[in-house]
């Protein structure tokens, strides 16, 4: 098995460090999005070194679930933001149009009530 690569198996709800001789219950998560060593750890991948640049971004996987309910909370928090800003751009759009009309854009009527000699 490649030594960069561990498969993760659920086993009785726990999962499995399957890279090498690691045979060991997986116990802490790396968060960064852009990480090149595996997600899934177990004690022995920690202790040869993976993740060990930024270890402070491993958190135990007991608190993976909160992690993510977390991140989704941010994610919707985020998502409701821009749709508030999205709502007031468009109103802010609305008024910006209508002043153009008013502005530049003759109305029939208007047209009617012009003085010829003008």
């Amino acid at each position: 098995m490649n030594q960069n690569i561990c498969e993760c198996k659920q086993n009785d709800k726990k999962l499995i460090c399957e890279i090498d001789d690691h045979i060991e219950e997986i116990n802490m998560f790396c968060f960064i999005h852009h990480v090149i060593s595996k997600v899934l750890n177990c004690c022995k991948c920690i202790k040869e070194g993976n993740h060990n640049s930024h270890h402070q971004n491993l958190k135990p996987i007991s608190s993976l679930r909160d992690f993510n309910e977390k991140l989704n909370k941010e994610c919707d928090n985020l998502i409701d933001d821009l749709s508030k800003q999205v709502g007031l751009i468009n109103k802010q759009f609305a008024k910006l149009k209508e002043g153009i009309r008013n502005k530049f854009q003759l109305q029939s009527k208007q047209l009617l009530n012009l003085n010829y000699c003008q």
